[in-house]
């Protein structure tokens, strides 16, 4: 990106009286790829009148819209790439193009300061004379006051010729200042130069350190090219201390065809003294290129094409308007952009807020928010985020609450997401799990929430808050990064589906009245922004006293897998009618993986799993069941595997039907490679141990590594039935 250059300074009335309070608002009139970003940009000047924009080269327009409402273009620039810093004052004043050269701003401002103090050194009154006669020294003072005046002249004249873009007049008046100061400058120059002759120019400072006593001058020649011709020191008690200036042939020629440009621009801006309207702009061949009729009304024969058009009221005659092209279009309180950035076409208010725009790829936003055009319902993709309650759903190797869920993404009893997906046969689908223990609902915010908008699921399940109730967070800060939750799920196009806090035992007076209003709030958002809200508090308080259900609990905040079955039925009875009607992919038939999209070979088992390799051997049992297609594969203390192949960077869906008779240790799980032992998993059930009451199903994708061509299925059950298997290859739709 190029570099940007400072703009800055106090924003002042004529009076010189800092102005607070001002909206400055500068707008990009050549768009680059850098300077898309910066169509316009908006500031409002602090109690010190004090403002500061960073902008990339490029040409700018300025407006200010003062407190009581007045608007008013101040004028336009341009930077180029190095152009140093400055105040608008100073950008606007040298508004020509060639003065944002950074050298030659640099220049004009040195002469500027050089006019003002040599005003306040000189006391003399130079009388204009043609007397050659003068002495050496003199003619030097008084030539260089003359060159000095002529920049000056020739900066006004370069200022006057940019505000010609606002009356023609001054731009006329302005050329004939421009012809008489680059005269007058070429003039100064000759003296100049003869004067230095004789006034005896040192070769160098040291030089004239040397042949002078403190408190006396000496002049230093700059040579061929400089911009200044002569310098002049004063010896300050043997340190050179420069005084003055002469300029040089290269300010002068530079400062000529500054004046020069001006007046070739500015040929072909004429007004009609005798012409129907009173203010007529006409080419060079006298043709009418733009006027303002007597009743203000501006009328452009050639039509109109313009970066902003704005309009108090909408009347009958914009509705002849047949071809306007415009970058913005303002009408009252709103604006029509054309596309910027992600934005194909925006609606502003007078902030630049988005009230209603459609993004590039064709997302329609209503105030920050998508607004999704869908037939019928909605997908049934589930993201889950919160604290241990919901991290928990992973299984671990470790204790029930050990926070190291380390043999994820398999998941347990312990998990209510995986519950809900079980008991919904499928219906629920989880997309992902994304939570932590012991996290507040500000850092799920920050660490989670990124994650669910990054899987862009239909809806995103929230439950938080335990850990603010647990750490005495108060209700205002708790509230509030709930709230940032829900709203950064929303403006991505997820819905938030609104969890109130599950039950909770041994809590102090205070943290029961932070949970309970708490909960209150979460039903209220869910109510006012007509979201999905499942009431987990009711589905797991005991009414009496208002602590878990004895049995649904291992500790204060933790359900069992009894409880946490309950949860899942809760969010399954609350998402039904939100989600359209689905089958989940799954096997439903007998195939060959040669000639269908299941890599599993009997997947039914209908041939009683020949392929498999018994590593326990227990006890298998093939049965029919009304509840599956096929028949079920019914494993007690025992352990089998299978090897598949598959293809490196392919995406699949392993799922089955399964249920789980008695509460020991129950697996049913896929791993990359080919060996059983392997620990990289990819998905699957791993030590569940609570009975299921019937067949549910368990469904979850991933993708094979590039280094990969195998996975492995590993049934290792204490008493575990299942059925329908399936490693189902996803085809991608771009």
């Amino acid at each position: 990106m190029a570099e940007k250059t400072l703009i800055s300074g106090i924003y002042r009335d004529p009076f010189d009286v800092p102005l607070p309070d001002v909206k400055i608002i500068i707008f990009s009139q050549i768009n680059t790829q850098d300077t898309f970003r910066q169509v316009s940009v908006r500031q409002v000047t602090a109690s010190d009148g004090s403002y500061a924009f960073s902008l990339l080269p490029g040409a700018y327009t300025v407006e200010v819209v003062y407190p009581q409402g007045k608007h008013e273009k101040l004028g336009s620039f341009i930077l180029d790439t190095g152009s140093p810093s400055g105040s608008l004052n100073d950008y606007l004043l040298y508004g020509e193009n060639v003065l944002a050269d950074p050298i030659v701003y640099n220049d004009i401002r040195k002469i500027h300061g050089s006019v003002k103090k040599f005003a306040s050194e000189v006391s003399l009154e130079v009388e204009t004379t043609g007397n050659a006669a003068l002495q050496a020294a003199k003619d030097a003072v008084l030539s260089s006051q003359a060159a000095t005046l002529a920049e000056k002249h020739a900066v006004e004249a370069s200022s006057a010729a940019v505000e010609a873009h606002v009356s023609s007049t001054l731009a006329q008046s302005s050329l004939t200042d421009t012809k008489m100061a680059r005269d007058e400058a070429v003039n100064a120059r000759d003296a100049a130069n003869i004067a230095v002759v004789s006034a005896g120019i040192m070769p160098d400072i040291a030089t004239g350190l040397t042949k002078t006593q403190n408190g006396q001058s000496f002049s230093v020649a700059q040579g061929v090219g400089a911009d200044s011709a002569v310098v002049t020191y004063i010896n300050d008690k043997g340190t050179g201390r420069e005084t003055s200036r002469i300029a040089g042939t290269a300010l002068v020629e530079a400062t000529k065809a500054i004046a020069v440009g001006i007046e070739q621009r500015t040929q072909g801006l004429q007004t009609q003294i005798k012409s129907t309207n009173p203010i007529e702009f006409v080419d060079k061949k006298g043709f009418l290129a733009f006027a303002i009729a007597d009743d203000g009304k501006a009328k452009t024969p050639g039509g109109l094409q313009t970066s902003s058009v704005d309009a108090e009221q909408l009347n009958a005659n914009m509705a002849v308007l047949s071809a306007l092209k415009t970058d913005r279009v303002n009408i009252g309180v709103s604006q029509i952009i054309k596309p910027f950035g992600n934005w194909l076409t925006t609606e502003e208010d007078k902030s630049g807020n988005v009230i209603f725009g459609t993004r590039l790829d064709g997302t329609k936003i209503y105030l920050g928010q998508p607004l999704h055009n869908r037939a019928g319902l909605l997908n049934n993709d589930f993201f889950f985020i919160g604290d241990s309650i919901t991290a928990f759903t992973e299984t671990t190797s470790g204790a029930y609450n050990d926070i190291n869920r380390n043999e994820k993404p398999c998941v347990c009893d312990q998990g209510w997401p995986q519950w809900s997906e079980a008991l919904s046969d499928g219906v629920i689908k989880v997309a992902g799990i994304s939570a932590t223990g012991g996290y507040r609902a500000d850092q799920i915010l920050v660490t989670h929430v990124p994650r669910a908008i990054a899987a862009s699921p239909a809806f995103c399940v929230v439950l938080a808050g335990r850990n603010n109730i647990v750490q005495n967070i108060n209700y205002d800060k708790t509230t509030s990064d709930l709230t940032a939750i829900y709203r950064r799920l929303r403006q991505a196009g997820i819905v938030p589906v609104c969890c109130s806090m599950s039950a909770q035992s041994g809590n102090s007076p205070e943290q029961d009245s932070l949970r309970y209003q708490v909960n209150e709030f979460i039903r209220a958002y869910a109510d006012h922004y007509h979201l999905p809200f499942v009431d987990m508090h009711e589905a797991t308080t005991d009414p009496l006293s208002g602590e878990w259900y004895s049995s649904l609990n291992y500790d204060a905040s933790h359900p069992t897998g009894v409880g946490a079955k309950l949860m899942g039925q809760r969010l399954v009875d609350a998402m039904r009618v939100w989600v359209k009607p689905v089958t989940a992919r799954m096997a439903v038939n007998h195939t060959d993986p040669l000639s269908s999209n299941n890599y599993v070979t009997d997947p039914l088992f209908l041939n009683n799993a020949p392929d498999w390799i018994t590593d326990i051997a227990g006890t298998s049992t093939f049965t029919s069941d009304p509840a599956v297609k096929g028949n079920i594969w019914r494993l007690v203390g025992g352990k089998s595997h299978i090897t598949l192949d598959v293809k490196s960077g392919g995406r699949y869906g392993f799922g089955f039907r399964w249920k789980t008779d008695n509460g020991q240790s129950n697996n049913f799980y896929a791993i990359a490679g080919n060996d059983p032992a392997g620990t990289e998993y990819l998905a699957g059930i791993k030590r569940w141990k609570t009975a299921s009451d019937g067949f549910g199903y368990f469904y979850r994708e991933f993708v094979v590594s590039d280094s990969n061509t195998q996975v492995t299925l590993i049934f290792d059950a204490s008493d575990m039935s299942v059925a329908q298997l399936g490693v189902l290859k996803i085809t991608e739709i771009n």
